[in-house]
């Protein structure tokens, strides 16, 4: 199936599901998520998330995507956050979440709203 979208741009489903994926996996609320881990956040060196196609669901109608087994990696600092008080973990999980998108142009698309859900404990009972 293609979608016409505003710009006059004919595009397939599957350059739509792979655009969403990427911008999902670079977004920035990842690093906001890392923000609330417990028990306490005072950095991340390094996130990573990986989306998949596969666990990927578009609504063109509605311009909403919804995905699910996510995996978020990272190297959060904790303790401080200078010199010997801090020390880093790694951590990973997995999350789910959805939001909204817009046509960014010809060929390109955006998300205008992403929302994560995950377990942020660092340290799993």
């Amino acid at each position: 199936m293609n979608f016409l979208n505003k710009k006059s741009k004919i595009m397939n489903i599957p350059e739509i599901r792979e655009q969403i994926t990427i911008e999902i996996a670079n977004h920035d609320e990842w690093d906001k998520l890392l923000s609330e881990t417990n028990p306490g956040h005072y950095g991340v060196d390094y996130w990573e998330v990986e989306v998949y196609d596969q666990d990927l669901w578009v609504d063109l109608k509605n311009k909403t995507f919804s995905f699910k087994n996510a995996s978020l990696n990272a190297t959060v600092v904790l303790g401080g956050s200078k010199g010997d008080m801090s020390f880093t973990e790694n951590f990973s999980t997995t999350v789910s979440g959805k939001g909204t998108f817009e046509f960014a142009g010809s060929d390109k698309i955006q998300i205008d709203e992403l929302s994560v859900e995950g377990d942020m404990d660092l340290y799993k009972d």
